[in-house]
């Protein structure tokens, strides 16, 4: 999930687990990347409507932290899933 100045990013969907709340909120608490790693959210940031620019969607951006790093994970309400901005080198089946 690493990924680098000036790197080449793709859209990445993935597999995430939720946690949902009495007063209808829906918080992301893991993801799955595509070679079955989990990765536990340890943290949401903030959270807002937002459009990602790099790889194109749009819909609800959690500012989330993963292991002590910060990443951005959206929610795409289009299409009711969840995704990345994915490090193409790193991707192992980009644009998926």
């Amino acid at each position: 999930m690493a990924t680098q100045p000036n790197a080449k990013l793709v859209k990445k969907y993935v597999e995430v687990s939720e946690r949902h709340y009495p007063d209808g909120t829906v918080k992301p608490t893991a993801l799955w990347w595509t070679d079955g790693n989990l990765y536990r959210i340890d943290r949401i940031l903030y959270s807002r409507p937002a459009a990602s620019h790099d790889v194109g969607g749009s819909g609800i951006l959690y500012q989330i932290m993963v292991k002590g790093k910060s990443r951005k994970l959206y929610y795409e309400e289009l299409t009711n899933a969840y995704f990345v901005e994915a490090d193409a080198r790193y991707a192992d089946d980009a644009g998926d």
